[in-house]
């Protein structure tokens, strides 16, 4: 090629990028300092524009955050959105559109100083999955029919006819290698090969899959010098030596030593040797302080000014057991003295043995008792996050006011029960869950195996959830429904097992109790049908400050029969929220609705509602 020539085809691009740029619509850098007060999609049919603008890093308010008036637009920022458009391409050709077309435009409001973004969207035909082939290497002795049977337990994430997508690409050979390492093939391999037919937009999958040798539990050694006995520690562990490697029985058996509650951290560890067929065992477990020891204090509008103190001891008399002295002082409760003592293990490594003697004061606004008796309890761990109990209690109670005082016409009285209950809790966090559900079901059969003055059956339910929505909106709902029976012929069931509604806890468009029915004077009484519920939206505000809105309903009804959907009371408000180690400190104001009377009722505790 000539040098005249090269210089005519340099002349002829540079012409070319010039018209280029006179024809490109006003360029983006140009909208610097402006902010950003909307972006719209158009031409998207795979997925939502949600999905879209979650994996973008330029942010518009959303339709919930134009609310608040007083917060302004984000800004926006050129390079952020080609970065973001770069990113939304990626976005789509993992999810199988390789030959997705982005466009975007800008239009702007000199005045105002803002900006509202376009992205124009041509998806392209997605590619599909045609075959998927797995292809054994196996080892010298492995038996073929054996492995393709250990594979067969696998999920497929993918399968012929689905629409190609990287994520589940992943997933399945993940899927792959824990299904193998579960089968004590942990060091197994895996690899995939795409071939893309771009004509028929079909891709088939190789799957070249190494099992290597099958591995098995060797010795176990528990390390860091720990006071509890290592036969004890090794009691918890689901597996032997020389059984079959499982990850699932590793992370069980450190579940289950760390639930003993006397150590700091756990960790159940395979020695890992590819060379070697058995798989030594490591157990590190480092002792919690023996002796421990809490105060609290605090004030809230129902029990007003409450302290506490509480001392734990760990190895007590020697083993895995534990005490606990825990004593309580407040408006509620002007004494609670309390004694635990806690066996693990016994008569299973899932289980727990509790006896617990305690005596108290009750002053609620419909009575005033004192209680004195003990709890027998066995508690068992029969799956992830789900617990079932079996509680046995005897109890002298002193009826010192109330209502019931006189139609009962005892001052003093023995009760004895056995409550049955399940339990699954998988909210998180603790103090205030954002996601998960908490369910539990009890059923207490009361004048059993020891004479009592009382015989009733009571069942109460309780269901929670926490749904983390758009720009961290948390939706927690909740609802509980109990119910009680008196049995044997006795007039009445015991004041202080009665359902009683109203309070910072409750429906809080009332005070503490007084939702449901009352004396001629105004006192709860109780009663023996209950159901209530709440839905709660809350939102960070500013640092560790989060507010909410809610809405409650509920009543008691005095007997079962008298129970109606139809005579629910409702209420209404706002709250705030103080984030503190201990729990979120809550304001809460709710006034009832459709009431003909209404009244602000103000809140004032720590920790959430539920």
């Amino acid at each position: 090629m000539t040098d005249r020539r090269r210089v005519k085809i340099r002349c002829a691009l540079l012409c070319t990028a010039v018209c280029a740029a006179m024809l490109t619509p006003y360029p983006v850098r140009a909208q610097e300092g402006y902010r950003l007060t909307g972006v719209r999609f158009s031409g998207v049919h795979a997925f939502s524009h949600k999905a879209l603008r979650e994996r973008m890093v330029l942010r518009a308010r959303t339709g919930l955050q134009r609310i608040l008036f007083w917060v302004k637009a984000p800004p926006f920022s050129s390079s952020i959105l080609e970065r973001d458009l770069e990113r939304l391409e990626r976005f789509y050709q993992s999810e199988g559109f390789l030959h997705v077309r982005l466009n975007h435009s800008l239009e702007r409001d000199d005045e105002e100083g803002t900006v509202e973004l376009a992205i124009a969207i041509s998806e392209g035909e997605a590619v599909h999955v045609r075959e998927i082939r797995d292809n054994l290497v196996l080892q010298p002795g492995q038996n073929e029919t054996v492995i393709r049977g250990i594979l067969a337990e696998a999920k497929p994430s993918l399968r012929p006819g689905m629409r190609f997508r990287d994520p589940l690409a992943r997933a399945h050979r993940n899927e792959l290698l824990t299904t193998l390492a579960g089968a004590g093939f942990p060091f197994a391999r895996v690899d995939l090969e795409l071939e893309l037919d771009d004509a028929e937009s079909l891709v088939d999958i190789d799957l070249r899959i190494v099992p290597m040798y099958q591995r098995r539990f060797g010795e176990v050694t528990v390390l860091g010098d720990s006071r509890t006995p290592a036969a004890k520690i090794t009691r918890q562990l689901t597996f032997q030596p020389g059984k079959i490697y499982s990850p699932k029985a590793l992370e069980e058996s450190q579940r289950r030593i760390y639930q003993l509650a006397l150590f700091q951290y756990v960790t159940v560890r395979v020695v890992m040797d590819e060379e070697n067929i058995v798989q030594p065992v490591e157990v590190v477990a480092v002792d919690a302080p023996r002796l421990t020891s809490k105060i609290g204090a605090g004030y809230g509008r129902e029990d007003r000014f409450r302290g506490s103190i509480e001392l734990r001891r760990l190895g007590f008399l020697g083993g895995t057991r534990r005490m606990r002295v825990f004593a309580r002082h407040s408006g509620l409760e002007p004494y609670h003295f309390n004694f635990r003592i806690t066996q693990p293990g016994i008569p299973r490594p899932e289980t727990q043995i509790n006896l617990n003697p305690f005596i108290k004061k009750e002053k609620e606004p419909g009575y005033t008792v004192r209680r004195g008796g003990s709890h027998l309890s066995l508690q068992h761990h029969f799956a992830t996050y789900s617990d079932a109990i079996a509680d046995y209690t005897f109890e002298r109670v002193k009826l010192e006011s109330g209502p019931s005082a006189r139609e009962m016409d005892i001052a003093a009285y023995n009760k004895s029960s056995l409550t049955l209950g399940v339990m699954r809790d998988n909210s998180e966090p603790s103090f205030s869950p954002v996601r998960g559900s908490f369910r539990a079901l009890t059923v207490t059969f009361a004048g059993l195996l020891v004479p009592a003055d009382f015989h009733y059956l009571r069942i109460l339910t309780e269901w929670r959830h926490y749904l983390s929505l758009d720009e961290g909106w948390i939706l927690a709902t909740r609802a509980k429904l109990g119910a009680m029976a008196a049995q044997k012929g006795d007039p009445f069931t015991p004041i202080e097992e009665r359902f009683f509604a109203g309070g910072s806890a409750s429906v809080r468009g009332w005070a503490r109790s007084q939702l449901g029915p009352g004396s001629a004077a105004g006192v709860p009484t109780g009663g023996d049908a209950y159901f209530e519920g709440s839905t709660e939206l809350r939102h960070p505000l500013w640092s560790a400050l989060s507010g909410c809105l809610f809405a409650d309903f509920g009543n008691v009804w005095r007997q079962r029969r008298e129970a109606r959907i139809d005579d629910l009371h409702f209420a209404a408000g706002i709250g705030l929220r103080y984030r503190t180690p201990i729990g979120p400190i809550r304001l809460d104001l709710a006034m009832p609705v459709f009431e003909p009377s209404r009244t602000l009722q103000v809140h004032v505790s720590v920790g959430q509602a539920f």
